[in-house]
């Protein structure tokens, strides 16, 4: 018999070397999964603890009873792709945004978006952002009904991304 808190969905703050080397794993998989359908996202120079884990911004990690089951990073802001206007907005800003491949369509992101929402209104922030890139559909379309408005599209010239609201 599988008890309820065995398989309850909750959310931790990233705080220790062993939760910043879990996060990274999750974020591996991703990467690993999205190579072998012809879709890179990441370089494996960019999913390294000391970029992902610095002033500004906060890690968090969804569990599913014990196990792992998703990843998010909550930036204070995003020059890089949102500009300078957002070290001073009302915004905090998602990155690195990933479901381990085991808890694939089991509903995972609808719950980790619910809980960034929460923590970003704790913050006293009012917009939750973040960009993909917009020939990802399947991403795009989650965004979408997730509740997210495309405020934006920006052509980087490596690539194109989609930039999304949502109001909290």
């Amino acid at each position: 018999m599988i008890l309820e808190k065995e398989t309850k969905f909750w959310v931790k703050k990233v705080q220790t070397k062993e939760e910043q080397e879990l996060f990274v794993d999750c974020l591996l998989e991703a990467h690993q999964y999205l190579l072998s359908k012809h879709m890179p996202l990441w370089t494996l120079e960019m999913l390294q603890t000391k970029l992902l884990f610095h002033e500004g911004v906060t890690g968090y990690l969804g569990y599913i009873g014990k196990e792992v089951a998703s990843t998010m990073l909550l930036c204070e802001s995003d020059t890089e792709f949102w500009g300078e206007e957002s070290e001073e907005d009302s915004a905090i800003y998602l990155h690195k945004f990933s479901v381990c491949r085991k808890f694939a369509s089991t509903g995972i992101p609808d719950k980790m978006i619910d809980a960034a929402c929460n923590i970003v209104r704790q913050m006293g922030k009012e917009y939750l952002r973040l960009d993909c890139r917009v020939n990802r559909p399947a991403l795009t379309g989650m965004y979408d009904r997730l509740g997210f408005e495309r405020v934006m599209v920006r052509d980087f010239g490596y690539k194109v991304s989609a930039f999304y609201q949502k109001k909290v």
